[in-house]
């Protein structure tokens, strides 16, 4: 099992985005049981090659949702879900 924290910001972002919040829920049992490679999730994805940084797809519908989440600690199994946002807040980040 990995311990998964959730940031303050994507918690706050998933208050703002009902719909979200079952896909939001089972990702988080994943990340718990899986670790930080969910393949099967929708657009799965590491961000930046090296870097601990992974993403996917919360949702189909518009807006599309993305969480995107990062290993804290890869020897105690520690993740933190960073944030999630609209697809197109993303891009304009990246």
């Amino acid at each position: 099992m990995w311990k998964v924290k959730i940031h303050k910001k994507a918690q706050k972002a998933v208050k703002r985005h009902p719909l979200v919040i079952k896909s939001f829920n089972s990702l988080l049992n994943d990340l718990a049981q899986y670790g930080p490679q969910l393949t099967w999730w929708s657009h799965f994805g590491k961000l930046r090659n090296g870097s601990r940084l992974f993403h996917c797809h919360l949702n189909n519908n518009s807006p599309v949702m993305i969480a995107l989440w990062m290993v804290i600690n890869e020897e105690k199994r520690e993740l933190e879900v960073k944030d999630v946002q609209t697809h197109q807040e993303f891009d304009s980040k990246n």
